[in-house]
């Protein structure tokens, strides 16, 4: 039985045909080209530079189409990596993930209402100073579309966080110690963190930053939030990942230091007795060796990797500003 996918990956990531995908994402960038065409040519229709904002919209909803067959793939491989752990039947676990996968799509389209009324919250007072009434609507149309589109991805990744966690509370075979199987959700979390990333560069690259913009504080209000984003998606998409194995671990480190503390105190018997206590000390310290693996075994399905990955990618928005700040200094 296949499982109920969410709308997201039904109408927009699962539009697997290249052609129809690029086709789509140029028709939204060439409407905006033709609308600064059109702008141009009447006198003071358009301010300077604004020509590029028209293009934020348009580029960030393509970036969207174009990476979301990529995000919706990390639940298929979540499931599949997981699921040798899972000590239920087939049948039970097809029916778990289609009852786990599905989301009401009256929910998924009111994420799309409250991302489409937050775009015209940030579009209106951001408004470029258009003169011309179908730059001015085409502004205001694709930005909230735009946060329509990131809302209802935001929504979809959240469906399959719950998912995964409901794969969780099925019984399983976890070791701390081998975390591989769960090295996939942490790869799914850094694709997701990435995927806003290059999201937030994008509309830095293509809108620029006004100097002036730079030095308000609402600017750095309205930034702050959509930068921290990525770091809040990958930490929260592994936390169900993280209470497993931190369970895991805890039982782990109880059995081991009970099956220590019990084997310390034969030991101790034995040599007050002046027996042979080599089998003994060996038991002892394979325990002592083991406590410490468990001990330092991670419950965070990332690595260093991953890790430097991120820290580096949220620098890249910074980075970007800063640059166009240096340029327009220097080489106004």
């Amino acid at each position: 039985m296949k499982p109920r996918t969410p709308l997201f990956n039904r109408y927009i990531a699962a539009i697997r045909r290249p052609w129809l995908r690029v086709g789509l994402s140029a028709l939204l960038i060439l409407s905006a080209f033709s609308i600064v065409f059109l702008s141009n040519l009447t006198d003071n229709a358009m301010p300077s530079g604004g020509w590029r904002t028209l293009l934020i919209g348009p580029t960030v909803i393509a970036y969207v189409m174009m990476i979301s067959p990529a995000l919706a793939r990390t639940d298929e491989g979540v499931i599949a990596a997981l699921r040798p752990l899972i000590r239920i039947s087939d049948a039970e676990f097809d029916r778990l993930t289609d009852k786990a996968t599905y989301t009401q799509p009256a929910h998924e389209l009111a994420a799309c209402a409250v991302g489409f009324g937050f775009g015209i919250m940030m579009a209106l007072p951001a408004r470029p100073g258009f003169t011309a009434v179908w730059a001015g609507v085409f502004w205001l149309v694709t930005i909230s579309m735009m946060y329509a589109l990131l809302a209802w991805m935001v929504y979809a990744a959240i469906a399959g966080a719950r998912m995964t966690s409901a794969l969780y509370r099925q019984p399983m075979r976890v070791s701390v110690l081998d975390t591989a199987p769960f090295e996939v959700v942490g790869r799914q979390s850094l694709l997701l963190a990435l995927a806003f990333i290059g999201g937030i560069t994008l509309s830095l690259v293509i809108g620029g930053v006004q100097q002036s913009s730079l030095q308000g504080i609402g600017f750095w209000l309205s930034y702050a939030p959509i930068i921290a984003a990525p770091v809040i998606v990958f930490f929260l998409n592994m936390l169900a990942t993280h209470r497993v194995l931190a369970q895991a671990k805890n039982q782990a480190l109880a059995d081991a230091r009970r099956q220590l503390e019990g084997a310390g105190r034969n030991l101790v018997q034995q040599l007050d007795e002046k027996q042979d206590a080599s089998a003994l000390a060996a038991v002892v310290a394979t325990l002592v060796a083991y406590e410490k693996r468990l001990t330092e075994a991670r419950t965070w399905p990332y690595n260093t990797a991953m890790i430097r990955t991120l820290f580096l990618s949220v620098l890249v928005p910074i980075g970007t500003i800063l640059v166009q700040m240096i340029i327009k200094r220097f080489f106004p």
